[in-house]
C-alpha cells in the first residue's frame, strides 16, 4: 500500500480531512500509470487547498477480481476510505461496485467497459471513464472507407469485452452495411499453441480484415505469434481498438518494429498541447522513471490523464467538510472542472462522453498520426470520413495501396447449391449427365458465375441437381439441405417462408400465349384500303388525261379513235384505264404518244405494285390475332389451360386468376407445349416472361402473346436466411450475456476466503465407498420433486447391485455462495466422491470451481452451460441436455403461424442471457424472424409492471418467457392483471416453465388460459416409468404435504438418471476422481429419459419436445415437435417432415378466439418511422410533392401509392412519416447511413453504388435504361426507286435498251413497223425494249433467234418486276416512322449531346458504362423539356429509366420512339438501411401486391391517364396517298403534257388550216341552206 506525499506514512491526524482509495494493478503498465498520476494529483491537491488534507490510499488487485474485492473491503471497513477509485478492469470494478453499494461509499471506476444498467443495479458507483460506443463508430469508419465488406473480430473472451465492445462495434458495423464474418473469443493469457491453432483457423479462411480488442498483454503476444505465422504481410489488415493503440507508446521499439508494423489503431483522443498537460508530463515522466526504472518508455497516457482527472473529481468534492457517502455521491455526479483530458462532467453518474478520436498507424518503431475522426463535424480537429482527409497508411508488408480485405480459402468447405434438374426450358438450366459426371449449363448458371466472379471474395461451391418441384427446391434450403440454389427459380411471396432471393436477373412477368388466326373481321372493302381516296381520284384523273393526249395524238393515225363523240369519248376512257393492264404499242404509230405511253406504263407499273405490295402488307400483317382475347374468355368457357411443370404458376392461376382445377395441365418441354395448342389440347398456356421470349422466338409462326401480362416471378438467387445477411444478429443480443457472470463475484471473494479455512484434514467423517453428494433448492419445486428422485434412485440402485452408496443432499436455498459452501462442506467433511449440481448455472459454476480444484467429478444439472465451461472447469459434466433444439421447436411454432417479431422476456441471469438468447438469435434469422425487444427482469422485479407496461404500448404482441417457475407465476397474474393475457396476445413459454404446468394450482392456470408451451418429452407408457411413477406419487405426498399435485416432470427423471449414472461409474472403484471422470463419460444405459450417454462430458441433447396449450384448469397437448419430423400427432419417427403447427389442430389462444393472432397490434406509442422523399423528380407522376392551402405538405404518385398498398400487407402497423428531400438521388440514400431517415420511397433506381450504402427491396418497375430520340417520316415521294439500286436501276435499264436492240436489229427486215426514219426507228426500239416488260409480243416476231431472246428476257423481266413488288411490300410493312437515330455509335461518333434526369444515376451510366463525354451529357428537370430539346435538336437522344420513358412515351407517343439496345440496369425499389429489419417484410408484401395485380392496375391506371400530345406529328396511315406517288405523277403527267405540246407545235400549221378549212365550210353550208330554205321550188312545210 502507499499513501500521498512522497510515498511517506508520517502524517499528522489533524490535517487529515479524508482518504480516498484506489484499487490498481501493479503489474500491469495501465496500473503503473495510474498510480503515478493518482499519486501526483493528490499531491497537487493538497498544495493547492492548503486548508484540506486528503489521504491516497492504493492497494494492489494483482489483476483477479478477487483480490480487488477484498481491497475494497479493507479500505472501506478497515480504513474508512470516502470514495474508491475503481479499478481498470469490469471484472474487478463490478466486485468493486458491490462492496461500496453495501458501504455507501461512492466508486469511481475507471473500466473502460460499464454496462449501462451498471448505475442503476449500484447506486454508487460513478463512470469515470467515457463510453466506447463512439470509438467503435470510428472504427467502422475506417473499414467503410476502405470498402471492406466483411471484418474478422478477435477479442479477450472476458464479459467487459463480450458485453461492452464487440456489442458496440457490432452495431457500428451494422449501421454502415459491414459484416462480422467471425468472432473469435481468446482466452486471457492465452498459451502459445492454442493461439497458434486459432489463427492457423483464420488464416484459412478468405477475411483478411481483423479488428482486435484485447489487453496489451494479450495483444502483444497475439501479434508475435501472427508474425511468426505470417500473417503480418501483405494482404493482411490489423486494426487495434483504444485499449491497445493508447498503450503503444509503451511498448518496446523491438516489439513494435518486429510484430506490428502495419497496424492501424484508434485511440482516444485528448489535447496534449496545453500547457496544464506540458506541466504534468514533465513531472510524471520524472516520477515515472524514478519509480520503475525497468520500464523503457516513460511517457503518459490516456490512462494516466483519466486517473488523474478522477482523482481530481473525488478531492473536489470532498473539499468542504465531512458529509455521508450520498452526499459525496451527489458532490461528484455535479461537479465539472476542466481537466487534463478536457471537460470533466458528469451526468446521470457517467463521464461525459468522448467524440473525437486520434487514427494512428504503427510504423517503424512508434506510431505516426494519420488523422482524426470526429462524431460530430462542427469539431475544428477535423471531420474524416473517408481516407482521402488522411495521411497515406502503411500497410503490413509495406505496401501503400489498400489491401483488397480478402483472399482465397485455402481450405473452406464449398456451399451446396441445388440446381433444378427439370426446368421445362433446358436454355435457362440444363444438367448434363455424362457417365457419373454431372455438368450444369444455360443462362442461369451463366450469370451466377459471371456474379461470383465480381464478388470481392472467393465462394467456393458446388451444384448438385435436385429433382422435384421449385417450391420443394426452395424448401431444402430451409431444411438446409442446400446452402443456396441457383437456376430458373421464381421469386414469389409464398417462398419467402423458407428463404431469401437475390434481386431478380430476369424480367419478372406472367404470359398468356396462345395460337394464331386469320382475323374475322370484313374484307369486302378491303380492295379500298391500300390506296387513299385522294390517291384514287388522282390515278382516276392522272389515267384520263393520259388517255385524253394519247387520243389526241392517235386519232388521225387510228380509225378507232374515231366515230361519234360518245364513240370517241368510250375510247378514250378505255385507253385511258386499258393501259393499266394491255398495251398497245402495236397501234400507236406517233413517236410523241409512244413517250408518254412508256412514262405512263411504267408509272402504271410502280402504281400497281406499289397496290399489291401494300395490300400484301396488310394481309401479312392483319391477318393473324390471338385465338384468345382475354382470361375472362377462357374462364367462361371452361377451356383447358397449361403451366410448367413444378413452377408457382399452377397456384397463382388458381389461388389469384381463379382457373378451376381441372381445367389446368402441366407440361414440360417446349415441344409439348406447342402440340398440345396446336391440337387443341389446351386454349393458352401460361408461361413466365423469359419462357414466353423463349417460346415465341422458337414458334414465332403460329403462337403470340395476348392478354395482360401479369406482374409476378421474375427469376432469382435462393438463399437461407442467415447466408446474404451474416449472423450479425447474435452481437446485438450478446451484451445481455456475460456481465450477468458477475452478478456472483460479489459472493466470490467471501467464497475464496472460507475455502482458505477449510481443509480435507481433520473432517468428522473417515473417507467411505460411494459416497455421492447433491445440492438442490429445497424450497423451489424442482429441488423437492429431485430430492425425492434421487432418495428414490439410491434405494433402486442398492437393491438392483447390493452396494453401500451413500447419498449426502445440501440445500443451496437458490444463493450461489450457499451452493459453492455446500460443495465445500461435501467435499471436506463427507468426503463425497462426486457432486451432481444445482439446476442453476449461477450455482453450478462456483461449484464448478470448487469441485475441480478438489478434483471431485461435478454433474450440473443446469440447462443452460456455456460450450468452454467443460475446458474452464475440467472436472464439470453437464448432465442436462442443453437448449438448442427446445429453441428450435419454439421458433417452429413462431414460424408455422407467419410470425416476424418475436419480444423475449426473461430472468435476468447470466445463464439466460450466455446462452439462450445467442441461441434464440441464429434460429429467428434462420426462419427470417427477429427480436423486437429483449426483457431482462431480475427475479420479483420491482419494475415488472412498469416493463409490462412498456411491452403493450409497442405493436409486438408474440412474447417468449424463459424463467424460473415462481418468477413466471408472477409474471403472469400481473400481466393478467394489465389485460395482456387476452385477445391479440401470444405467449410461448420454455421448458423452464412448461415442464412444471403440472405442479400449478387452478387459481395460477387460470392467469395462464391459451398460453402455448414447449416441454420436454420422455416416454411415460414404458413398464420401467410407470412403476417409478406410483411409487414417487406416494413418497412424495408424504414428504411434501403440502403440495397440491404430487405429479412429477423432466427434472424428477433427469435427477433419477444422474444417481444412476453416478452409482454405476462408482461400483468397484476405489481410484481417484479423473478415473470416476472417466468412467461416468463412458456411462451408456437406458434411463427413465431414454438413452442416456456422455459425449466430450455432455449428455446427448434432446431431439424431442410436446407442445401443450393451457386451458381451463390444466393443459391439454396438443401434438409433439422432433428436430427429424417437425410437427407431428404421434412419435412414429416414420412420419414424413412437417414444418406448420397447423396440423397440430386448433389452439385455444388467450382471450377465448379460436382465430390465430396476427402477432402484431396498433401501438399507442411507437416511433414513427421517417422516411425520405425526392422531390425533384423529373417525372411527377412517381412522386408528386403537393402543397395545399394552409401550406401543408402532401404527397402523390404511383411511388407513393404503391408503398401504402404495401403496408396494407404487412402483417404489422407501421407508422411513418414522409419527408420531403430536396438533392440528388444518391446523396437520398446516403441519408439512410447517417441515418437521417429510416428508410426512402420514391422514383430510385437499383444500382450497385448506392447498395453499398443501402439495401433495396425488390424492384416494383421495369429493370431497363431506354434511349428515346424523334422519329421522322420516311420520305415516300422517291419510295418506288428504293427497293432497286441505282446500279440495279442503270443495268436493268441498259439489258433493256439492249434487248430491245437486238430484237430490232433481228426483226426489221420482217417487220414494217420497225422501218421509217431514223427518230421512228429509235422510238420503236425503245418502245420495243421497255414495252417487253408489260406484255408478249411472240406473235410478231418472225425469227427463231429474236423469239429465244425474248423467252429469256421475258422470264428475267418476270423475276425482277416480282423482285420489286416483294421488297416494295417488306418495305411498307414495317414501321413508317423510322428513329433518327439508330444506335449509341452514331451518337458517340457525332459527339452529339444526348440527355437524362437530373440527379438520377444514369448521367454516371453513360459517361462510366457506356462511354459518352461529359460535356455532352445534360441534365434535364421535366418531361415538356424533355420534348421540346428532343424536337430542337438541343439533344439528340434521351436516356430513361424504362418506366419513365413508358410514361413519356404515353404522353409523346406521336413525335418519339424507342431506339437502339436496352440496357438491364436500374428499376426502381424502396430503400432501407444495411440490416434493416423491416427490408424482408417489405419485399415480401412488395411480391404479394405485385401478384395480386394491384401493381398492374396501378401502373395501367398511371399510363391511362396520359393523354398524347400532338407535337406538330402528322399521324401516319397505312393507306398510300398521292404524297408516295407525287414524283411518278409529275413525271407521267409531264412526259404526256410534253407530248401534247410537242404535237401541238408540230401540228400547229395542220390544226390551223383544219380550223380554217372547218370555218370556211360552215358559212358555206349555212349559206346554202339559207338559199335552199328561200328557194320558191322548197315545198311548204
Amino acid at each position: 500500500m502507499a499513501t500521498a506525499n512522497g510515498g511517506t506514512d508520517s502524517i499528522e491526524k489533524a490535517d487529515v480531512k479524508g482518504s480516498i482509495g484506489a484499487i490498481l494493478d501493479y503489474s500491469s503498465r495501465i496500473g503503473k500509470e495510474e498510480k503515478v498520476a493518482m499519486e501526483m494529483a493528490i499531491e497537487e491537491f493538497n498544495s493547492q487547498y492548503s486548508n484540506q488534507h486528503i489521504d491516497l490510499l492504493i492497494n494492489d488487485s494483482q489483476g483477479e477480481p478477487i483480490q480487488a474485492a477484498l481491497a475494497a473491503r479493507e479500505l472501506v471497513y478497515r480504513h474508512r476510505v470516502k470514495a474508491i477509485l475503481g479499478p481498470q478492469t469490469w471484472e474487478e470494478a463490478s466486485l468493486v461496485a458491490e462492496v461500496g453499494s453495501q458501504a455507501y461509499t461512492p466508486i469511481l471506476s475507471l473500466a473502460y467497459t460499464t454496462p449501462q444498467w451498471a448505475t442503476e443495479r449500484w447506486p454508487f458507483l460513478i463512470q469515470a471513464s467515457a463510453d466506447q460506443s463512439a470509438q467503435m463508430k470510428a472504427i467502422a469508419a475506417v473499414i467503410e472507407s476502405q470498402d471492406w465488406h466483411r471484418v474478422t473480430v478477435v477479442y479477450e473472451d472476458i464479459p467487459s469485452s463480450a458485453t461492452g465492445a464487440v456489442l458496440q462495434l457490432s452495431e457500428a458495423l451494422k449501421d454502415v452495411g459491414i459484416e462480422i464474418g467471425h468472432l473469435l473469443p481468446l482466452p486471457p493469457l492465452s498459451s502459445s499453441s492454442s493461439l497458434v491453432e486459432e489463427l492457423q483457423s483464420l488464416k484459412e479462411g478468405q477475411c483478411r480484415v481483423f479488428v482486435v480488442h484485447t489487453s496489451l498483454q494479450l495483444g502483444v503476444h497475439l501479434f508475435e505469434t501472427a508474425k511468426k505465422m505470417e500473417m503480418m504481410k501483405e494482404g493482411y489488415i490489423w486494426i487495434i481498438t483504444d485499449t491497445i493503440s493508447s498503450l503503444v507508446h509503451s511498448i518496446k521499439a523491438s516489439t513494435i518494429s518486429s510484430s506490428m508494423d502495419g497496424i492501424v489503431g484508434v485511440k482516444s483522443y485528448f489535447n496534449e498541447n496545453t500547457p496544464q498537460f506540458k506541466i504534468f508530463r514533465g513531472r510524471f515522466r520524472r516520477m515515472f522513471i524514478s519509480v520503475h526504472p525497468d520500464e523503457e518508455k516513460n511517457e503518459p497516457g490516456i490512462y494516466a490523464a483519466k486517473a488523474y482527472d478522477a482523482t481530481w473529481a473525488a478531492a473536489l468534492a470532498m473539499t468542504g467538510g465531512r458529509g455521508t457517502g450520498q452526499q459525496l455521491l451527489e458532490k461528484i455526479s455535479n461537479g465539472q472542472f476542466d481537466g487534463l483530458t478536457g471537460k470533466i462532467q458528469f451526468s446521470d453518474q457517467k463521464l461525459a462522453p468522448a467524440h473525437i478520436f486520434q487514427i494512428v498507424n504503427v510504423v517503424g518503431k512508434s506510431d505516426r498520426e494519420l488523422g482524426f475522426w470526429s462524431e460530430t463535424s462542427e469539431e475544428e480537429s477535423g471531420f474524416w470520413r473517408d481516407r482521402r482527409a488522411l495521411a497515406q497508411v502503411v500497410w503490413p508488408g509495406g505496401p501503400r495501396n489498400t489491401p483488397r480485405g480478402w483472399t482465397p480459402p485455402t481450405d473452406e468447405k464449398p456451399l451446396k447449391i441445388g440446381v433444378p434438374s427439370g426446368s421445362t426450358f433446358k436454355q435457362f438450366v440444363e444438367v448434363i449427365q455424362d457417365g457419373n459426371n454431372i455438368s450444369f449449363n444455360g443462362f442461369s448458371i451463366n450469370v451466377f458465375n459471371a456474379t461470383v466472379e465480381r464478388l470481392p471474395y472467393a465462394l467456393p461451391h458446388k451444384l448438385y441437381a435436385f429433382n422435384g418441384t421449385y417450391d420443394e427446391l426452395v424448401r431444402q434450403v430451409y431444411l438446409k439441405k442446400f446452402d443456396a440454389v441457383v437456376g430458373d427459380v421464381a421469386i414469389v411471396a409464398k417462398r419467402f417462408e423458407h428463404a431469401e432471393f437475390t434481386q431478380p436477373y430476369a424480367e419478372p412477368g406472367l404470359q398468356m400465349i396462345t395460337p394464331v388466326r386469320s382475323k374475322s373481321s370484313n374484307k369486302a372493302w378491303l380492295f379500298m384500303k391500300p390506296f387513299t381516296r385522294a390517291m384514287w381520284i388522282l390515278t382516276t384523273f392522272i389515267n384520263v388525261y393520259n388517255g385524253f393526249v394519247v387520243w389526241l395524238i392517235e386519232r388521225n393515225h387510228c380509225n378507232e379513235l374515231k366515230g361519234s363523240v360518245l364513240n370517241q369519248i368510250g375510247t378514250l376512257l378505255w385507253l385511258a384505264f386499258s393501259t393499266l393492264f394491255s398495251l398497245h404499242g402495236e397501234k400507236l404509230h406517233s413517236n410523241l404518244s409512244r413517250m408518254a405511253m412508256v412514262v405512263w406504263l411504267f408509272v402504271a407499273l410502280v402504281i400497281t405494285q406499289s397496290y399489291t405490295a401494300n395490300l400484301t402488307s396488310m394481309l401479312t400483317v392483319q391477318q393473324l390475332e390471338p385465338t384468345v382475347a382475354d382470361i375472362e374468355t377462357l374462364k367462361s368457357s371452361n377451356s383447358m389451360i397449361g403451366y410448367c411443370r413444378g413452377s408457382f404458376v399452377s397456384a397463382y392461376l388458381k389461388d389469384v386468376l381463379g382457373f378451376n382445377e381441372k381445367n389446368i395441365k402441366n407440361y414440360s418441354s417446349p415441344e409439348e407445349y406447342a402440340k398440345a395448342l396446336k391440337d387443341g389440347q389446351i386454349a393458352a398456356a401460361f408461361l413466365e416472361a423469359p419462357f414466353a421470349k423463349l417460346f415465341l422466338a422458337k414458334y414465332c409462326k403460329s403462337f403470340m402473346a395476348a392478354g395482360t401480362s401479369y406482374k409476378v416471378g421474375g427469376f432469382g438467387f435462393v438463399s437461407a436466411f442467415s447466408l446474404f445477411f451474416f449472423h450479425t444478429g447474435i452481437l446485438k443480443v450478446i451484451g445481455f450475456s456475460c456481465t450477468k457472470l458477475m452478478d456472483t463475484l460479489p459472493y466470490l471473494s467471501l467464497f475464496m476466503a472460507l475455502i482458505l479455512l477449510f481443509s480435507r484434514k481433520g473432517t468428522a467423517e473417515d473417507p467411505a465407498k460411494g459416497i455421492i453428494g447433491a445440492i438442490v433448492d429445497h424450497t423451489s419445486r424442482i429441488g423437492k420433486e429431485e430430492k425425492v428422485a434421487m432418495e428414490m434412485a439410491i434405494d433402486d440402485f442398492r437393491l438392483y447391485s447390493n452396494g453401500s452408496l451413500r447419498l449426502h443432499i445440501e440445500n443451496s436455498q437458490r444463493e450461489p455462495i450457499q451452493a459453492a459452501l455446500a460443495a465445500m462442506d461435501l467435499i471436506n467433511k463427507h468426503q463425497v466422491q462426486t457432486i451432481i449440481g444445482p439446476r442453476t448455472w449461477e450455482e453450478a459454476s462456483l461449484v464448478a470451481e470448487v469441485g475441480s480444484q478438489a478434483h471431485v467429478p461435478i454433474l450440473s444439472c443446469a440447462s443452460a452451460t456455456p460450450q468452454w465451461a467443460s475446458e474452464r472447469w475440467p472436472f464439470l459434466i453437464q448432465a442436462s441436455p442443453n437448449q438448442q433444439a427446445e429453441i428450435e421447436a419454439v421458433t417452429a411454432i413462431i414460424r408455422s403461424w407467419g410470425w416476424h417479431r418475436v419480444a423475449i422476456i426473461y430472468e435476468d441471469i447470466d445463464s439466460v442471457a450466455s446462452e439462450v438468447i445467442p441461441h434464440f438469435t441464429y434460429a429467428l434469422q434462420d426462419i427470417g424472424a427477429e427480436i423486437s425487444r429483449l426483457v431482462a427482469l431480475p427475479p420479483f422485479a420491482s419494475s415488472l409492471s412498469k416493463e409490462l407496461t412498456s411491452l403493450k404500448k409497442e405493436q409486438c404482441r408474440v412474447f417468449v418467457v424463459h424463467s424460473s417457475l415462481s418468477f413466471a407465476t408472477h409474471m403472469f397474474q400481473q400481466a393478467n392483471q394489465m389485460g395482456m393475457i387476452e385477445k391479440g396476445y401470444v405467449w410461448i413459454t420454455m421448458d423452464t416453465i412448461t415442464s412444471l404446468a403440472h405442479s400449478l394450482n387452478a387459481s395460477t392456470i387460470s392467469t395462464m388460459q391459451g398460453v402455448v408451451g414447449v416441454k420436454s418429452y420422455f416416454n411415460e407408457t414404458e413398464p420401467k416409468f410407470q412403476d417409478f411413477y406410483v411409487r414417487f406419487r406416494k413418497k412424495f405426498s408424504l414428504e411434501h404435504p403440502e403440495e397440491e399435485n404430487h405429479e412429477l416432470g423432466i427434472f424428477a427423471v433427469q435427477a433419477y438418471d444422474a444417481i444412476w449414472t453416478v452409482a454405476q461409474a462408482l461400483v468397484g472403484n476405489n481410484l481417484g476422481g479423473q478415473h470416476i471422470l472417466e468412467q461416468i463419460s463412458l456411462t451408456s444405459f437406458h434411463g427413465l429419459t431414454g438413452l442416456v450417454e456422455f459425449t466430450g462430458r455432455r449428455i446427448a441433447p434432446l431431439r424431442r419436445f410436446q407442445i401443450v396449450n393451457m386451458i381451463g384448469r390444466s393443459y391439454r397437448e396438443l401434438g409433439f415437435w422432433t428436430s427429424e419430423s417437425g410437427f407431428t400427432d404421434t412419435m412414429d419417427e416414420k412420419l414424413d417432415y412437417n414444418p406448420s403447427m397447423r396440423t397440430l389442430g386448433q389452439v385455444f389462444w388467450p382471450g377465448g378466439p379460436w382465430s390465430i393472432p396476427t402477432g402484431w397490434t396498433l401501438p399507442s406509442s411507437y416511433k414513427t418511422l421517417k422516411i425520405g422523399v425526392p422531390i425533384g423528380s423529373v417525372f411527377k407522376f412517381f412522386v408528386n410533392p403537393m402543397y395545399d392551402s394552409e401550406n401543408n405538405l402532401s404527397f402523390s404518385g404511383l411511388t407513393i401509392k404503391i408503398f401504402e398498398a404495401v403496408l396494407e400487407y404487412l402483417p404489422y402497423y407501421l407508422p411513418h412519416q414522409f419527408i420531403p428531400f430536396n438533392g440528388s438521388y444518391d446523396a437520398l440514400v446516403l441519408q439512410l447511413v447517417h441515418p437521417e431517415f429510416d428508410a426512402v420511397v420514391g422514383d430510385v433506381a437499383i444500382t450497385a453504388e448506392r447498395n453499398r450504402h443501402a439495401e433495396f427491396t425488390y424492384p416494383y418497375t421495369e429493370s431497363r435504361l431506354v434511349m428515346i430520340v424523334p422519329v421522322q417520316t420516311r420520305n415516300r415521294a422517291w419510295l418506288f426507286i428504293k427497293p432497286f439500286t441505282k446500279s440495279m436501276w442503270a443495268l436493268t435499264t441498259i439489258i433493256n435498251i439492249y434487248n430491245g436492240f437486238v430484237i430490232w436489229l433481228i426483226e426489221r427486215n420482217h417487220c414494217s413497223d420497225l422501218k421509217g426514219s431514223v427518230s421512228n426507228q429509235i422510238g420503236v426500239l425503245l418502245w420495243l425494249a421497255f414495252t417487253t416488260l408489260f406484255s408478249l409480243q411472240g406473235q410478231e416476231l418472225h425469227s427463231n433467234l429474236s423469239r429465244m431472246a425474248m423467252v429469256m428476257w421475258l422470264f428475267v423481266a418476270l423475276v425482277i418486276t416480282q423482285s420489286y413488288t416483294a421488297n416494295l411490300a417488306s418495305m411498307l410493312t414495317v414501321e413508317t416512322l423510322e428513329p433518327t437515330v439508330d444506335d449509341i455509335e452514331s451518337l458517340k461518333i457525332s459527339k452529339a449531346v444526348v440527355g437524362c434526369s437530373r440527379g438520377a444515376f444514369v448521367a454516371n451510366y453513360l459517361e462510366k458504362a457506356l462511354g459518352f463525354h461529359t460535356d455532352n451529357i445534360r441534365r434535364i428537370t421535366a418531361p415538356e423539356e424533355y420534348a421540346q430539346a428532343l424536337r430542337n435538336g438541343e439533344i439528340a437522344a434521351a436516356f430513361l429509366e424504362a418506366p419513365l420513358a413508358k410514361l413519356f412515351l404515353a404522353r409523346y407517343c406521336k413525335g418519339f420512339a424507342r431506339a437502339g439496345p436496352t440496357f438491364k440496369v436500374g428499376g426502381f425499389g424502396f430503400v432501407f438501411p444495411k440490416g434493416s429489419p423491416l427490408l424482408v417484410d417489405i419485399s415480401e408484401a412488395l411480391l404479394k401486391v405485385s401478384e395480386s395485380g394491384k401493381l398492374q392496375e396501378l401502373e395501367n391506371a398511371m399510363v391511362a391517364s396520359q393523354k398524347c400530345v400532338n407535337m406538330d406529328w402528322e399521324e401516319e396511315d397505312s393507306s398510300l396517298s398521292p404524297n408516295s406517288f407525287w414524283v411518278l405523277f409529275i413525271i407521267t403527267g409531264g412526259t404526256s403534257t410534253v407530248a401534247l405540246l410537242t404535237y401541238i407545235a408540230h401540228d400547229h400549221r395542220t390544226l390551223m388550216n383544219h380550223w380554217t378549212h372547218c370555218k370556211r365550210r360552215i358559212p358555206r353550208k349555212v349559206s346554202d341552206l339559207e338559199s335552199s330554205t328561200n328557194s320558191p321550188n322548197m315545198p311548204a312545210s
